[in-house]
């Protein structure tokens, strides 16, 4: 990547070095408004006026090269030939306005015509005005002195950027068309197929798809899960997450990191080819997209979500989503829940009907345990028929019949999508239905129509715990009676992932109170509620900056689960939460995620502050309860 910055501010000082320079005369020759030329009044008028500058340009040969040149007098590029534009062709066949740039709609016929344009594009490349591709996507100059801009991004400061430009070369156009983003691109397209080959623009376009996957393949070696570039009016920031904590990794240009977001985009598979800066957008790239060119080793697919920023800006996060190849062995014991959870999620997997539903937020690791359990209940319950239904599948999972979510370009049309999946999948004869995530009230009923016709129901859900489950899906309009049904509503799975110290790079509890790596109201915490044995055991990253990712290794998974039965249900169902989870915690065994992270920070796994940055004060663990946390989860 900073290569590439070098080659892009070599090719700025070469260009400035040979770009020549334009004198306060020939701008004042120019502009129309100041040599205050007469404009013809209709189609006939330009016709009666003589001589006709226009009209001579029109009949005067082409150059040899075909390219218009630089003027320093206020003379206009050629008009093409009247076969050339559909009709006449001719500028002065156009409705003459008064004034340089006048403002037009462009009509569906005249758009047509532009589709097929046959002229010479000025801001092409290698013509007079050539203009990088980041602009090229806005604004379009044609020889026949007409600018095209979309519509969209009239005001936008690269569209006021060509204007400067063209007015600074002397190249006046009559009027102004404002059209769809797609029209541009087709004028662009047809120029560059009829010069033929591939055009420098297209070869800086596959580039920047290199510098991409190069910028891919330096976060997958870091095992980063988010890629995010943050582009601003003149620079561009680019971060990367690694264990759930973002990093700056790198600086751009502004102009540089936007057509680095546009060759990503380009890359993608999406339904909708039009990228649009201006708007919310998201896409994915697999292989079959990248159409020759090859991912990193371990990325199996990439999802992208484009956003606009003030001042033209763009950010866009890419996540990666790596190939978890889990051995037919693989269970969620190796994940990092208590043995108390593991038994309770085998307990769910022995359920041959039901809903079970993983929560928490993006990045909790929500599909892996999703792999794991489906993988494990294909070898505990061998002969069953298990289809997965995801936007997009993230990771293989041998045996199951994974049906992909695609080519959904709106949040409407992709819970459409969802809609026909789930519905389509009750149809393929299934024993398991696994859906990557329920995102609205359709895909829940879809959901328990499935548990209440016989069907094992798997899927996630972003919540903030276990029981906050059943509060989301009533939210989402499913009726109480079927949440307050234990024959339905079979378990409930609440997680985090947090980081592990690193062995090598971790102090202990007294060293890190000297250190300053702990606060007093932690120190007093952990003092109360920990015997002396125990607290030797704490231990901290060595480091007074929590996001210093070098003093942790790997992450491990914080969790909560609950096996509901009847009476928990109806706590619920009565508005009586309290006391429901003090039932579960009670009665039902059940372990919350900030008793589980305060068993690993015990136990020297975790850092107390990674603990309370992710999951919660630790001054909230009820002391009745530690020694018998101690006792059946260690």
């Amino acid at each position: 990547m900073r290569g590439l910055i070098d080659r892009l501010r070599g090719k700025e000082t070469e260009a400035n070095a040979t770009r020549p320079a334009s004198s306060p005369q020939s701008r004042t020759e120019s502009d129309p408004q100041a040599q205050r030329r007469p404009r013809p009044a209709g189609p006939g008028a330009a016709q009666a006026q003589a001589p006709n500058p226009s009209a001579q340009r029109a009949q005067a040969p082409n150059p040899p090269t075909g390219k218009a040149q630089p003027m320093s007098k206020p003379s206009a590029p050629p008009v093409p030939a009247a076969t050339e534009f559909g009709g006449s062709g001719e500028v002065d066949d156009l409705p003459a306005v008064a004034g340089k740039g006048k403002v037009r709609e462009a009509s569906r016929e005249f758009v047509a015509e532009l589709m097929n344009y046959k002229g010479e594009v000025l801001t092409a490349h290698g013509g007079p005005a050539e203009i990088p591709q980041s602009q090229q996507q806005f604004v379009a100059m044609l020889d026949n002195r007409l600018l095209i801009v979309s519509k969209s991004h009239a005001m936008h400061h690269d569209v006021s950027s060509v204007r400067s430009l063209l007015r600074r070369k002397g190249i006046v156009w009559r009027l102004e068309y404002h059209v769809d983003l797609p029209v541009i691109r087709a004028i662009y397209s047809t120029a560059e197929k009829r010069t033929g080959g591939i055009s420098p623009n297209r070869v800086d376009a596959v580039t920047m798809q290199r510098e991409f996957l190069k910028l891919l393949e330096e976060a997958a070696s870091r095992r980063a899960s988010d890629i995010h570039v943050v582009v601003h009016r003149y620079e561009a920031m680019i971060e990367i997450r690694v264990d759930g904590t973002l990093g700056k990794f790198n600086e751009l240009t502004a102009s540089t990191a936007l057509e680095l977001c546009q060759a990503a985009f380009a890359m993608s598979d999406v339904s909708d080819p039009t990228y649009m800066p201006m708007e919310q957008q998201g896409s994915r790239v697999t292989e079959a997209s990248l159409k020759g060119l090859k991912f990193p080793e371990g990325v199996q697919s990439v999802r992208l979500q484009f956003s606009p920023l003030p001042n033209g800006g763009r950010y866009m996060v890419a996540r990666l989503l790596y190939e978890n190849k889990a051995d037919p062995d693989a269970d969620v014991d190796v994940l990092g829940y208590c043995p108390e959870q593991i038994a309770q999620i085998r307990e769910m997997r022995k359920r041959p009907f039901g809903l079970n539903i993983i929560s928490g937020p993006t990045g909790s690791g929500k599909s892996t345990t999703l792999q794991r359990c489906m993988i494990a209940l294909m070898r505990e319950r061998p002969g069953i028929n298990t289809v997965t239904i995801e936007d997009p599948p993230e990771y293989v999972i041998p045996g199951a019949k994974q049906i992909p979510v695609s080519n959904a370009s709106t949040a409407e049309e992709r819970r459409e999508k969802f809609r026909q999946a789930i519905t389509g999948a009750l149809r393929l004869d299934p024993d398991i239905i696994m859906v990557g995530e329920i995102r609205d009230g359709v895909s829940a009923h879809l959901g328990f129509e499935a548990a209440m016709s016989g069907h094992g129901l798997w899927a996630s859900l972003h919540t903030n715990d276990a029981i906050s489950i059943l509060d989301r899906l009533r939210d989402m309009g499913t009726e109480i009676y079927k949440l307050a049904d234990a024959s339905l509503v079979t378990g409930l799975i609440g997680q985090r992932l947090v980081r592990k110290n690193h062995p090598q790079r971790s102090v202990g509890f007294e060293e890190a109170v000297r250190k300053g790596y702990c606060d007093e109201r932690t120190e007093k915490a952990l003092r109360e509620l920990l015997p002396a044995d125990r607290l030797a055991m704490v231990r901290f990253g060595d480091t007074a900056r929590l996001a210093d990712n070098s003093k942790f290794q790997g992450r491990t998974v914080v969790a909560e689960t609950i096996l509901p039965d009847q009476h928990f249900l109806n706590l619920w169902k009565d508005s009586k939460k309290p006391e429901a989870v003090a039932y579960w915690q009670n009665n039902l065994r059940g372990i919350t995620m900030l008793e589980h992270v305060f068993v690993k920070v015990a136990n020297g796994l975790v850092d107390p502050r990674e603990a309370q940055d992710k999951i919660g004060m630790l001054e909230k663990v009820d002391p009745k309860r530690v020694e018998w946390l101690f006792e059946v989860h260690g």
